[in-house]
């Protein structure tokens, strides 16, 4: 093999990646570690030892990865669930207008306080068992000494290591200025705890993205951090923070803040201040890689030193070395983001391989740095920074010298390098976007183009007006000024082309087989001599008439026209369950009991792939932060699932933590029809809901029992509650909005689905005694599991035998213990939204298949696969 480092770089990442897939124990990476190692030295054929240790490399890959996994927390989980007081060195602080985010570096830990607590310093002292967690440090207990030396734990407190996640909410009116920075040793109080998961397909997994970082814990924070002064860290990483504050602090004289923030991220990767106006514009267009700082930001530092190298008459060799330093200088100042250290990695051998006279490969060097960085950190990657950074290289390097060639002949002569570099990195990092974001941004090509211009101009005049700062502070200013005026060049075309029609284009995101086609076509066209000489050979012809005129057309054509309609097909199939692990499509019934916190939310996809949405979750805060359940999970879950149409929307009752996310469903997506219940009254939610459908032009129907639908052949949609108006409806009876609730059999085949809204005991009894079919498959327990709800006798009536639970956190104390218990002695298997996230069934009518996008906490039970 001519090219081995690639193989062995693609070999660790696709070890990394079988890992995350099957999450094996320990002990089988490490197996598939010692066979290909004793294969490899054993075989006598290099093709085969190579092939041997490839093995080698990816069971290395899976054991590192695997380990980090698998280990979890360490020591520190056993305080899990506890409140505890840690002293750290903070490291990645984020500061936001209303958080304060940070990794903390454990030194030392205490479970609780040293002393008894003062009254007051328990959250709802009224009623002292409803929580552990303190406030803060409270008066009178042992405070920690400041003159600890960092890396000693104070006395009375016991070492300990690990990093945790934390975070502080900050009090109206406050800033996070006040707060320490990154490198500051700290003390801080609260509770440990597992982070969030992703509770619904295409939700941001807090979880698991800082797991594949190492971090497994976190701490919420219910008082600010103290600060004990500065921590422990290595002197080049101390001195590289000292220097971005002072770089930060320049920026911020000399310029407004707007503009501020947007030359910090560009030069630093500093994007806490960039206007998220600024940020949303530049998403839109494609553009948004350049907001942080990235590897081509190395060879915009690196230059002017390689210049000054030669004007000096140095040699090679020291040119190697100061270009080097000047590399990881610049690294540790933009805080070490995966494409600085990558562009970082491959400068360091492309001036060593210089300094000996031996030129540099990219693709080798590419394959190294990928190599170090996966050894060092393997988590890294499914960071998206690491991803794009990545294909982006590796697609100039392959695609756009070719790119070039074809474009010389097409546009003007100075256009053609430029161009072919941005379409290549465009065409390399697509896919990628496609799959994570569901965005087409049909103007990118051109924005990039002005982009790598303007931001070039940029960065050169503001890393000179910071380097002038330093050396000369008065024409610091100036130079800065200058920055500013380019940036505003860099900011409005890209701001104006976002609100272009047709520029940005919201799609179904492209699932992995359709990345791994797209990536397959990009493949084939790189090496398209080798897969022409391969089909001419199995054509009985020579390799000569690869070269001769007209030979693409007659095959390269054909081959494209076949192989190009499968990248919309490997987009479509699939496409809707792919992140649910269903199988299926459109000709089976889907339902998904959305996480939507304390609320309800059902959409209901009907063969053929007509929709109808029951409920939308609650508006208002959650945790202090405004919350709105329709526009934050129904709308991105819609999108995610690609519909573009709702044909019913169903209200089963006006409380808001099922109708207030609605006006913003309705708002996002076109609806055909909307249903309320004819006897629940309305409410303010449902009044501006009912606004959205007036202005929208969007029918509105009140319904009660005997009403019928077949949205699909063979689907029947029936509506069991509230009973008909007028006395032999008995209507009137009816004490509440919850027991008007809309309650909707959805049958299909021999499968049948209840959704049972927030109906109490005295509705279920009557609804199982009075002949309403109320036989289904899976139930959805009534009102989040409150005690009022679910008796014996109804759960008896509908069979099962799988329940869902649609809740989340809250003051009711739902789920009651008792419906749980009644569920498990009924037979039921019971979900909830809480602890399993979305879950979501499909049928053929036969079969019932059900997925969560969560799962319950793992058990420590020995698996081989599963692991973790």
């Amino acid at each position: 093999m001519q090219r081995p480092i690639p193989a062995m770089a693609v070999a660790l990442a696709l070890g990394i990646g079988a890992a995350q897939a099957a999450r094996p124990h320990p002990v089988v990476a490490a197996a598939v570690l010692l066979v290909g190692l004793v294969a490899a030295g054993a075989s006598r054929q290099g093709s085969r030892r190579l092939a041997w240790l490839l093995l080698a490399v990816a069971g290395a890959g899976a054991l590192r990865y695997g380990w980090l996994r698998y280990r979890g927390p360490g020591p520190l989980g056993q305080w899990l669930d506890r409140p505890v007081e840690l002293v750290g060195t903070l490291r990645e602080v984020r500061r936001e207008e209303d958080r304060w985010e940070a990794v903390l570096a454990v030194e030392a830990i205490r479970s609780h306080w040293e002393g008894s607590l003062p009254e007051g310093s328990l959250p709802g002292k009224e009623d002292a068992g409803a929580s552990e967690e303190p406030a803060g440090p409270p008066a009178g207990s042992a405070p920690t000494p400041a003159g600890t030396r960092p890396g000693q734990p104070p006395a009375g407190w016991q070492s300990a290591q690990g990093r945790v996640w934390l975070r502080y909410r900050l009090p109206r009116g406050r800033t996070p200025d006040s707060l320490p920075r990154e490198g500051d040793r700290v003390e801080v109080a609260g509770r440990l705890e597992m982070p969030e998961r992703a509770n619904w397909p295409g939700q941001f997994d807090r979880r698991e993205y800082l797991a594949r970082q190492g971090i497994f814990l976190k701490m919420e924070l219910r008082s600010p951090p103290v600060s004990l002064g500065k921590g422990r860290l290595p002197w080049p990483l101390a001195l590289a923070l000292s220097a971005r504050e002072r770089f930060l602090a320049q920026l911020g004289e000399a310029l407004p803040p707007r503009q501020a923030g947007l030359l910090a991220g560009l030069l630093l990767g500093w994007r806490e201040a960039i206007p998220p106006e600024w940020e949303e514009a530049f998403r839109r267009t494609g553009v948004l890689h350049v907001l942080a700082a990235s590897g081509a930001n190395v060879a915009f530092v690196v230059m002017p030193f390689r210049r000054l190298a030669g004007w000096l008459g140095l040699g090679p060799r020291w040119a190697a070395v100061l270009s080097i330093g000047v590399a990881w200088c610049y690294c540790l100042l933009a805080g070490g983001e995966p494409p600085v250290a990558r562009a970082a990695l491959m400068a360091t051998l492309l001036y060593l391989g210089e300094a000996q006279g031996r030129p540099a490969q990219g693709l080798n060097s590419l394959a190294v740095a990928g190599l170090l960085l996966l050894a060092w950190r393997p988590g890294l990657l499914f960071d998206l920074g690491f991803q794009l950074s990545f294909a982006a290289t590796l697609g100039i390097l392959t695609l756009a010298r070719p790119l070039e060639g074809w474009l010389q002949a097409r546009v003007p002569g100075p256009m053609a390098g430029p161009l072919a570099v941005t379409l290549a990195a465009g065409a390399a990092v697509e896919p990628l976007l496609l799959h994570r974001f569901g965005a087409l941004t049909l103007i990118s090509p051109i924005a990039n183009l002005w982009v790598a211009v303007a931001a070039e101009a940029a960065v050169l005049v503001g890393a000179g007006g910071l380097l002038a700062g330093l050396v000369l502070p008065p024409l610091g200013g100036p130079v800065l000024a200058a920055a500013g005026w380019l940036l505003d060049l860099l900011v409005h075309p890209v701001v104006a082309w976002s609100h272009a029609p047709g520029a940005f284009l919201q799609v179904p995101p492209l699932p992995w087989p359709g990345v791994v086609l797209w990536y397959g076509l990009l493949g084939a066209w790189w090496a398209r001599d080798r897969v022409a000489d391969v089909l001419l050979r199995a054509a009985g012809r020579g390799r000569s008439a690869v070269l001769r005129p007209g030979t693409w057309r007659r095959i390269g054509l054909p081959v494209a026209a076949l192989l190009a309609p499968a990248l919309p097909l490997a987009w479509g199939v699939g496409g809707h369950l792919s992140t649910l692990g269903l199988p299926g499509g459109d000709q089976g019934l889907q339902v998904h009991f959305l996480d939507v916190g304390q609320g309800d939310a059902v959409l209901v996809r009907f063969p053929g792939g007509r929709t109808m949405l029951v409920d939308g979750g609650g508006a208002g805060v959650e945790a202090g932060v405004p919350f709105d359940a329709g526009r934050q999970r129904v709308v991105p879950f819609l999108r995610r699932q690609g519909i573009r149409r709702l044909d019913w929307v169903v209200v089963t009752h006006p409380d808001q933590d099922h109708v207030g996310g609605l006006p913003a469903v309705a708002a996002a997506v076109p609806v055909g029809e909307i249903w309320v219940s004819a006897g629940a009254g309305t409410g303010s939610g449902q009044a501006a809901l009912l606004a959205v459908a007036e202005s929208r032009k969007i029918p509105v129907r009140a319904v009660a029992a005997g009403e019928r639908l077949e949205p699909a052949p063979g689907v029947r949609v029936e509506v069991l509650n509230p009973p008909p108006a007028g006395p032999a409806g008995g209507r009137e009876g009816l004490i509440s909005r919850n027991e008007a609730s809309v309650v909707l059999s959805v049958a299909y085949g021999a499968q049948a689905f209840l959704l049972a809204g927030d109906i109490g005991r005295e509705t279920e009894a009557r609804l199982a005694t009075g002949g309403a079919p109320v036989r289904a498959s899976v139930l959805k327990v009534g009102h989040h599991g409150s005690a009022t709800s679910t008796g014996p006798e109804w759960l008896e009536a509908v069979g099962g035998p799988v329940a869902v639970i649609s809740v989340g956190n809250n003051r009711y104390g739902h789920p009651s213990p008792w419906v749980i218990d009644r569920l498990r002695q009924a037979g039921y298997r019971t979900y909830r939204t809480d602890r399993h996230g979305t879950v979501s069934f499909l049928t053929d009518g036969v079969r019932l298949y059900v997925a969560t996008a969560g799962n319950p906490w793992p058990d420590r039970r020995f698996r081989w696969f599963g692991a973790w």
